[in-house]
């Protein structure tokens, strides 16, 4: 007889695929307007998920304007559920994280979406 235990948290989870670690520090990758002056800007809200890391090409917004880049965000992180890890911090709800081609990318770079 085996008795299995989910587990569950409240809160914030991102893909552990979508997470880097660098002397102990965890740090994910966001998607900011071009435009915002957006260096270390823990918390500044937006909408959508996903985004791919496009090394070398500029990234044109739809009117042909400013893409977006990349900003790197310092994470707390709680245990690991699923495939996943609970983010205690670092990262807000209705943020664009990056979840592909994060070991190509370096603060500031631009990205196009997928």
């Amino acid at each position: 007889r085996v008795l299995i235990v989910g587990k569950a948290t409240d809160g914030l989870v991102m893909p552990v695929t979508a997470v880097l670690r660098s002397n102990g520090q965890y740090y994910a990758f966001v998607a900011e307007d071009a435009g915002q002056s957006g260096r270390g800007r823990e918390g500044a809200p937006a909408a959508g998920a996903g985004e791919s890391g496009q090394g070398g090409q500029a990234a044109q917004g739809r009117q042909g304007g400013p893409g977006l880049v990349a900003r790197q965000r310092p994470l707390t992180i709680g245990p690991i559920v699923g495939d996943n890890y609970a983010v205690l911090s670092g990262i807000n709800e209705g943020d664009r994280v990056i979840v592909s081609g994060i070991q190509r990318l370096a603060d500031g770079a631009p990205i196009m979406p997928q």
